[in-house]
């Protein structure tokens, strides 16, 4: 079984690479192996390209 979670619209959009990564390491410490991070429904127009990249290598 998987659990899926996500990275809020506002955080990829308002927030700073920074706290995108600190956010997407909170979430998988929390619910750990088969925790899917996600963006929420889908990434917001105004999703800030570094916060989007932040949120990749964090999962990785």
């Amino acid at each position: 079984m998987s659990i899926m979670g996500n990275i809020t619209a506002s955080m990829l959009a308002l927030g700073t690479p920074e706290e995108v990564h600190d956010e997407v390491m909170r979430q998988r410490e929390e619910f750990g192996d088969g925790y899917m991070i996600t963006s929420a429904c889908t990434l917001p127009s105004n999703c800030k390209p570094e916060n989007l990249k932040a949120m990749v290598a964090a999962c990785r």
